[in-house]
């Protein structure tokens, strides 16, 4: 716009300010606690970064997931595969209580547990020892 020139109202109100290097990016409308604009680039779909809360609102509209943010998203409406076959799952001391660790570890050796079963005896025997179950 030619200097000393208004522009329409409609146009200011519904203008979104674009950081300079990043054309396609909205900055975050959020202001920081000493009265200064936030300035970093907002979240997609939400007005302000992370930091101000952007993915509790993502995380609200059903929009956000921590493998989200780390880039390892599913198509929407894709089943994470899951960490071991439904077999095990099944069984009961897949419902011990055990550290992520532990569950790929009995995993592994769930799916060479007939060519080494004694492996598979001593995994199962230190959980349940662990968790104060029978064997």
């Amino acid at each position: 716009m030619p200097k000393g020139v208004k522009a329409p109202a409609a146009w200011l109100a519904c203008r979104v300010q674009f950081r300079e290097g990043h054309p396609d990016h909205v900055i975050c409308k959020a202001t920081k606690r000493n009265g200064e604009p936030c300035n970093k680039i907002a979240l997609r779909g939400c007005p302000v970064c992370g930091n101000h809360g952007g993915f509790g609102i993502l995380a609200n509209r059903g929009l956000y997931t921590a493998r989200w943010r780390r880039g390892l998203a599913l198509p929407p409406g894709a089943e994470p595969e899951p960490v071991a076959p439904a077999a095990l799952r099944a069984l009961p001391v897949w419902r011990l209580p055990m550290t992520a660790k532990d569950r790929r570890a009995l995993a592994r050796v769930y799916g060479e547990r007939a060519t080494a079963p004694e492996a598979w005896r001593a995994i199962v025997r230190r959980l349940s020892d662990e968790s104060g179950g029978t064997r």
